[in-house]
């Protein structure tokens, strides 16, 4: 599937992209992914997206707003993006006016690693 996602812990998934994505396959991950995000009950996740597989993205980007959610706080972690796919991510961001906590990467190990140190700061353990 060109477009997967995984929970891999609650309030963290990964999403994959391989290939020729289309915005319906994008449009299903994010179905499924919030799916987890509800059974996790939790308020503020992060997305951690690995696109370094994608050969083809769709371009039409006003699509892209009608997949985030306002009533959730998200950050999204970026790996392997090109300069275009980095350029439509920013536009995305202006469309929406979400995404405001997004960043780029070079290897999904360091996404990773960031995304899990913010989720103990937000979720901090009980003494």
């Amino acid at each position: 599937m060109p477009a997967d996602i995984e929970r891999l812990q609650p309030g963290l998934y990964l999403l994959r992209w391989y290939g020729e994505v289309t915005f319906e396959q994008i449009a299903n991950s994010q179905r499924i992914g919030l799916q987890y995000v509800a059974q996790d009950q939790v308020k503020n996740y992060i997305l951690v997206a690995d696109i370094s597989a994608a050969t083809k993205v769709p371009n039409d980007l006003r699509r892209y707003q009608s997949l985030f959610r306002e009533d959730q706080t998200q950050y999204i972690h970026i790996v392997g993006a090109n300069r275009a796919m980095a350029f439509a991510a920013n536009t995305i961001r202006r469309f929406t006016g979400r995404l405001n906590h997004m960043r780029f990467y070079q290897t999904l190990d360091e996404a990773l690693d960031e995304a899990r140190q913010l989720l103990q700061i937000e979720s901090p353990s009980s003494p």
